[in-house]
């Protein structure tokens, strides 16, 4: 068990680490799109420059007042993100239940 619990979990670490850079790079893609054409075009062109978290939060506010190019992605990245708070869930659940075992 605690084998197929060590797979699992470096597993889950893989995902989580590709999922961020995904995030990061899909967040950027999009608040480049939204500043080159719409409604929110100096908004997002000052938010480019800022953080991860702020660049995300900013995304995940504003999704459906996008450019529709830039909404389908940022649905995708928003989900991605999410996913990756699941399996941070399902890591530490791993992690508690090997040290039980124990």
């Amino acid at each position: 068990m605690q084998l197929i619990g060590g797979w699992i979990g470096l597993f889950l670490i893989a995902y989580v680490s590709i999922a961020l850079f995904y995030v990061e790079m899909g967040e950027k893609k999009v608040l480049r799109i939204a500043s080159s054409s719409g409604e929110l075009k100096t908004e997002a062109s000052a938010v480019l420059r800022q953080n991860y978290r702020s660049r995300y939060l900013w995304m995940r506010k504003h999704r459906m007042q996008l450019p529709p190019e830039a909404s389908s992605l940022a649905k995708r990245v928003v989900a991605v993100e999410y996913s990756c708070w699941a399996a941070m869930i399902v890591l530490f659940v791993l992690y508690g239940l090997q040290h039980v075992s124990l």
